[in-house]
């Protein structure tokens, strides 16, 4: 699972849990549907947010189908959003685009295990660019302007910053810049599916902030990395060791406002899980990397508390799991291991263990009363 929007299920609510999960799933099986199991491994977070700014901004929910029994549901059937929608395959578009563009990255810096079998690395990438252009028409998704911000992106990071660059701030600018422009483009296309194409410019605004953020977020987290591995990171590339914490933590401060003030300028039809996994999500995301005490007190987006944490980060090994047989006793141990149900029926997540050391029956919760993994 990639991304960095991953929603807390405790602030939305079971109701809006359930309507997330129902866009999650409706863009993996539109990526199961047109590459195969293995395609559902691109499933991004970031992009599910498109699909869900469409059904924000329409006067009318995007249609929706029963879809059959999957590991992440608990083998239970659910509704979720037609796989066929054009906001769906614009999501998908974006995923796979993205996903191949990742690889190919990987494979050319010879990074992790890719750079062992760069063939066929190489070639389950372009696979997944090509799906991603079939459905960016199918969709009228500018998926390839998309796929050359990351390929402009790329060489800025080679070549470095302009002369006369110097303000650290306006160095990662530099960077982000082709990541914003993904995003803003990305979002402004979902004002033209949903028939509001007055908002194409205030959505661009919004996919700005969000493409600075999630840049940000990235370089935050593969900080540590990137200097063992001596590979380009923006944020050393930006800022002096001593200056680089809060240098990064204003940065993120700043966009998120941009962020918070782009989306309430927008006439949304149903704001309520848009702003969850937009504003709130982001706003979680940047509180556990940064700190509490380095972003400021409790802010309105941070109703649920810091360390919720989403059920989303279930996705990855669940599709993962989708991809191989389940005997009886695969079957019966998934059964087991499954927590009890809220009291409309939707299922909290998987047990890590049998314990009970503490209350808490949910993944919302940092409790370390115990040793299990």
């Amino acid at each position: 699972m990639f991304g960095v929007a991953r929603p807390c299920r405790q602030s939305l609510g079971p109701a809006g849990h359930r309507a997330w999960m129902a866009h999650l799933c409706g863009l993996c099986l539109q990526l199961r549907d047109r590459g195969g199991q293995p395609a559902r491994l691109t499933t991004n977070v970031d992009a599910v947010v498109l699909s869900v700014l469409v059904d924000a901004l329409r006067a009318e929910p995007l249609a929706t189908r029963t879809a059959g029994p999957c590991v992440l549901r608990g083998l239970r059937r659910a509704e979720v959003v037609a796989p066929e929608q054009p906001a769906v395959l614009h999501a998908a578009a974006v995923s796979l685009t993205m996903a191949g563009v990742k690889i190919a990255d990987h494979v050319a810096d010879g990074d992790g295990l890719l750079a062992h079998v760069p063939a066929p690395a190489r070639s389950v990438g372009d696979r997944w660019r090509e799906l991603g252009d079939a459905l960016g028409e199918a969709a009228a998704s500018p998926s390839g302007e998309l796929a050359a911000a990351v390929a402009r992106s790329t060489r800025r990071e080679r070549l470095g910053v302009p002369d006369g660059v110097l303000d650290g701030a306006a160095r990662f600018g530099w960077f982000a810049e082709p990541t914003e422009d993904a995003a803003a483009t990305a979002f402004a296309h979902t004002a033209v599916l949903a028939g509001r194409p007055d908002d194409e410019v205030a959505l661009g605004r919004l996919g700005r902030a969000f493409g600075r953020i999630v840049y940000l977020l990235d370089a935050v987290e593969d900080e540590s990395d990137d200097l063992a591995a001596e590979r380009f990171n923006a944020l050393v590339a930006s800022f002096p060791s001593h200056e680089r914490a809060a240098g990064a933590a204003a940065l993120f401060r700043a966009a998120h406002g941009e962020l918070r003030a782009g989306f309430e300028a927008i006439a949304w039809e149903r704001a309520d899980l848009a702003r969850g996994v937009v504003v709130e999500a982001l706003w979680r995301a940047g509180r556990h990397r940064f700190g509490p005490d380095r972003l400021g007190g409790p802010s309105a987006e941070d109703t649920a508390g810091s360390s919720c944490r989403s059920g989303a980060a279930l996705v990855g090994s669940a599709a993962i799991v989708t991809l191989l047989p389940l005997d009886g006793f695969g079957r019966r141990r998934l059964r087991r291991r499954r927590r009890r149900h809220d009291d409309d029926g939707v299922l909290c997540g998987f047990c890590c263990c049998d314990c009970d050391c503490c209350d808490c029956d949910c993944d919302c919760c940092d409790c370390d009363c115990c040793d299990c993994d």
